[in-house]
C-alpha cells in the first residue's frame, strides 16, 4: 500500500520562482495504490506553509490541495530616505525593510540590497486515506509529505523597483 503526491516539477519540489514573481497557482495531487483485490481511496488533501502568507490561499480538497495567490517577499532589502527636498544632514532619515514598506514619494539615499540567492518555502502535505477489501474500506493513518519551492532572488527585481519608484 502507498501513497504518493505530484506536482507540475517533481514529487516533493513545486516549479520555482523568481524574484520580483511571487504569485502561485499550483494544485498538489494525491493518488493511492494497493495489492490485488485490495481498493483504496484518497479522502482529504491538506497543506499548511511555513511562516506568514496572509496572500497565499491554501484549498483543501478530496484528492488534491490547491495553492493560489501570492507570497510576501522573502528578501531583506534595506531603503534608507527622507523627505523629498530634505537630506540626511538636516533631517533624520528613516530606514525600512522590504520594498512593500517603501514609501512612495521619498528621496532614497541608500539601498542594501538582499544578496541571498534563494529562499525557501517549506509545505507540509497531510493526506487522508482509506483502503480495504473492496466495499469494506477503512480509515488508514495519515500519510505526511514535505514539499519545498525555491524562490530565486534575481536581481533585476530590485533594479526595477528602483526603476519604476521615481516615474
Amino acid at each position: 500500500m502507498t501513497v504518493e503526491i505530484t506536482t507540475a516539477n517533481t514529487p516533493t519540489e513545486l516549479p520555482p520562482r523568481t524574484r520580483p514573481d511571487f504569485t502561485i497557482n499550483e494544485t498538489i495531487n494525491a493518488t493511492c495504490t494497493v495489492a490485488a483485490g485490495q481498493a483504496c481511496s484518497i479522502t482529504n488533501v491538506t497543506c499548511t506553509v511555513d511562516g506568514t502568507e496572509p496572500d497565499l490561499v491554501i484549498t483543501p480538497s478530496t484528492t488534491s490541495v490547491t495553492l493560489t495567490g501570492s507570497f510576501v517577499d522573502p528578501f531583506v532589502d534595506t531603503f534608507t530616505y527622507v523627505e523629498p527636498g530634505r537630506s540626511d544632514l538636516d533631517s533624520t532619515p528613516v530606514t525600512v525593510t522590504s520594498i512593500p514598506n517603501m514609501p512612495a514619494d521619498k528621496t532614497m539615499y541608500d539601498l542594501d540590497q538582499d544578496m541571498t540567492a534563494y529562499t525557501t518555502k517549506t509545505f507540509t502535505v497531510v493526506v487522508s486515506w482509506e483502503s480495504g477489501p473492496t466495499g469494506s474500506l477503512t480509515a488508514q493513518p495519515d500519510e505526511s509529505f514535505t514539499v519545498t519551492m525555491k524562490i530565486n532572488n534575481e536581481w533585476e527585481g530590485i533594479r526595477s523597483f528602483i526603476d519604476t519608484y521615481y516615474d
